[in-house]
């Protein structure tokens, strides 16, 4: 994997945290951390986060990815878990990997058929969970692709508004602040168009905004 960078389309601050949009897989991202003792910018200690399906497969969106890359500890943290149904909300942390990411953090998310408004409730809160994990494993940033899982089950713009209302709620409510970086790497064009629309209504301030 090569380590050119992603299309940047925006910046957004908020509560001392950095949310970058970019346009690419989010597996070619190396997000960068800039501080005033250093003129250079360098790679920050950082974690993937994305989902898994209630049956654990490995067959479909990123972890498919992933599995083609040759990357075994994925599939031995499956099998160490077991066979016991996982419940929505679970967490998988990998964090021995052969690849440039220091940790995967995969949230498990069930099918549902015909969700209301109480399972949105819910899957914002399970999104935020894997959010707050990287906090509290004092990570700098976390890259995220649009959760593959909740766009199989909202439409577009509720799925990017879930996305929004999870990191919201994750940087409202920590206490810590290690977590300087948050970057959403986006690919199919309607869900780039969605992001950024929301972006422009839910950021006050934009160190930069880029169309």
């Amino acid at each position: 994997m090569g380590g050119a960078e992603l299309e940047l389309l925006g910046i957004g601050q908020q509560n001392g945290t950095t949310v970058l949009l970019k346009k690419g897989n989010c597996l070619k991202e190396y997000p960068y951390y800039y501080t005033e003792e250093f003129s250079k910018p360098f790679i920050c200690r950082y974690t993937l986060y994305s989902d898994l399906p209630g049956n654990l497969a490995l067959d479909d969106g990123l972890a498919k990815e992933i599995i083609a890359l040759g990357e075994e500890s994925l599939l031995e943290a499956i099998k160490e878990r077991g066979t016991k149904r996982p419940k929505s909300g679970e967490l998988l942390f990998v964090q021995e990997i052969l690849t440039h990411w220091e940790s995967l953090i995969f949230v498990i998310i069930h099918q549902l058929e015909n969700p209301n408004d109480d399972d949105r409730i819910e899957i914002v809160e399970y999104l935020k969970l894997g959010l707050d994990l990287a906090e509290e494993k004092q990570y700098d940033a976390v890259v995220m692709p649009g959760h593959n899982m909740i766009f199989k089950l909202f439409p577009i713009d509720e799925a990017v508004r879930i996305h929004f209302d999870a990191i919201g709620m994750f940087l409202e409510n920590r206490t810590t602040s290690h977590v300087k970086i948050i970057s959403l790497c986006i690919e199919p064009q309607d869900q780039i168009e969605a992001f950024l629309l929301c972006a422009q209504e839910r950021f006050q301030q934009y160190s930069a905004w880029l169309f």
